[in-house]
């Protein structure tokens, strides 16, 4: 599901909150409790930092050396994994296989494009003489770029100019984000999250957003799920409304209070088709477990969604970050006697969750983490089975998504078979995208829509959705982020969300 960035009148978003505070300089050392600015984002360091030591939101300064292997096309290789061709060193910045990183065709210098490889330049290699030889780690010693160095038996390169930093020393900067006075704009719930309910999706970045509490009043849809919080860039781990807006002061806020004063709610959504998700640009564990804990606190929330999909539903490098930080926050939630619930959102095919899916899932179950609910885009298949234009009434992509629910059922069943089906029934959740929908050729008529709501009400679901609530609204009939594609006399305004909204109960 992508969100549509349409132009903003004014573009809100700034460097974390209301403070200023002066650029990083890595030539000057900082006290403990500095705050400072570095790619847009505030950073504030925990303790006392010399000059030349970490740069904030950056890796160790010291890279472990490792002789990079001869590129494969039959290889495999994913975010983080070095190559080497005629030469010269590449590094994958995503899932890839049978891209020759030696292609311009295949090459990304600078991250701005969706080409698997980044040139990293001539290949460092050292004979064994050298890497035993080399001298051992001072922290004294001012080192250039690109120094070898012996450290607890190990060889490392410098990345920078660094000093007394060592290759096993964390980053003591952390993101800074000024939250003060949005608990107030946002309200406060007045209800628990039903336990079933009817939440559709809301562009909360679109410059159409609809009036919530009106949503409410007049048309009983009293829950919403806001999208998408994402990274500012791919590489500043700082939380923003779809890039475009901050989270601090967000004018949009006011929409949620007066919903909670309603009586309604929402949860919020991290991730999305569009953007990099915080757990790709947030290298630091702890720095993604504060975000997560930081956005639920301020913006009192009760439920969290993640939305994994496109190229992020198969980088494992976030896929281990983001449950590692779930788990750490719901132990911090556990200890402070909170009960926030989290759900992940995926893509699915008729047949069920793809392999990506289930590893996503796989790993969180290894990791500990505990989801609330697995909620499935049932949508957008790309199957020919689900080809469904100019066939309303016959339910063609109804019946997909009924079976891609049926099919999830199973694959949760298999991961958790302690579980009776009534459990496994209410932990799913199922988003169809209304009307036309991005793939060529499928749509979602107001027929499949009645026969997904009798598998929902059937099954007891934990959750229906659709992409989304702008999109509950005759208009054209081509694809848009403001209307579904339908005409007013087989679609009328949120037609769908009158069809869904009866499915909401405690």
């Amino acid at each position: 599901m992508a969100t549509a960035i349409e132009n903003p009148t004014t573009c809100e978003i700034d460097n974390g909150g209301v403070i200023v505070a002066d650029g990083f300089q890595a030539s000057k050392a900082y006290s403990a409790d500095s705050i400072v600015d570095y790619n847009d984002a505030h950073y504030k360091t925990s303790v006392d930092q010399d000059a030349w030591g970490f740069v904030p939101g950056g890796d160790n300064p010291w890279k472990k050396y490792e002789p990079a292997k001869a590129w494969s096309a039959s290889t495999v290789y994913v975010k983080g994994d070095r190559v080497v061709v005629d030469g010269q060193a590449y590094e994958a910045l995503f899932w890839t296989q049978s891209d020759n990183p030696a292609l311009v065709a295949n090459q990304n210098a600078t991250g701005s494009n969706s080409r698997p490889w980044k040139p990293l330049g001539k290949a460092q290699s050292y004979s064994n003489e050298e890497l035993n030889n080399a001298p051992q780690f001072n922290p004294e010693t001012l080192y250039a770029s690109d120094t070898l160095i012996r450290f607890n038996g190990a060889n490392y390169i410098s990345q920078s100019k660094v000093q007394k930093v060592s290759p096993s020393d964390s980053n003591p900067w952390r993101v800074f984000v000024d939250w003060t006075g949005t608990k107030e704009r946002v309200g406060t719930p007045k209800k628990a999250w039903p336990k079933h309910v009817y939440a559709p999706y809301v562009d909360f970045t679109l410059n159409t957003i609809p009036d919530l509490a009106a949503l409410a009043k007049n048309h009983n849809v009293n829950h919403f799920t806001l999208a998408f919080v994402v990274s500012k860039d791919a590489n500043t781990c700082l939380p923003t409304w779809g890039t475009a807006y901050g989270m601090q002061n967000y004018a949009q806020y006011s929409k949620i209070k007066a919903l909670r004063e309603a009586g309604g709610d929402v949860m919020l959504s991290i991730g999305g088709a569009n953007n990099a998700p915080l757990a790709a640009s947030c290298k630091n564990v702890d720095d993604l477990m504060q975000h997560y804990y930081d956005i639920v606190d301020n913006l009192n929330l009760r439920v969290l969604d993640f939305d994994i999909e496109g190229t992020w539903v198969a980088d494992q490098a976030s896929i281990e970050r983001r449950n590692l930080a779930v788990k750490k926050v719901q132990d911090k939630w556990k200890s402070e006697g909170k009960d926030i619930a989290i759900w992940y959102t995926l893509p699915i095919l008729p047949t069920g969750l793809t392999p990506e899916g289930m590893n996503v899932l796989s790993d969180a179950k290894a990791k500990g983490v505990e989801l609330a609910g697995v909620n499935v885009m049932t949508m957008d298949y790309g199957n020919a089975i689900c080809q469904s234009a100019n066939t309303e009434g016959q339910n063609i992509h109804g019946k997909c998504a009924t079976s891609a629910i049926a099919n999830l059922h199973s694959q949760l069943k298999g991961l958790h078979p302690n579980k009776s089906d009534a459990e496994i029934d209410a932990m799913m959740g199922t988003t169809p995208m209304v009307g036309v929908n991005d793939v060529q050729g499928e749509v979602f008529y107001l027929s499949d829509a009645r026969l997904v709501m009798q598998d929902a009400q059937k099954r007891n679901l934990g959750m229906v959705g659709i992409w989304s609530i702008a999109r509950d609204l005759p208009g054209g009939t081509n694809l848009s982020p403001e209307f579904h594609g339908l005409t007013k006399e087989q679609a009328p305004k949120y037609a769908f969300s009158e069809i869904f909204a009866p499915f909401t109960k405690q």
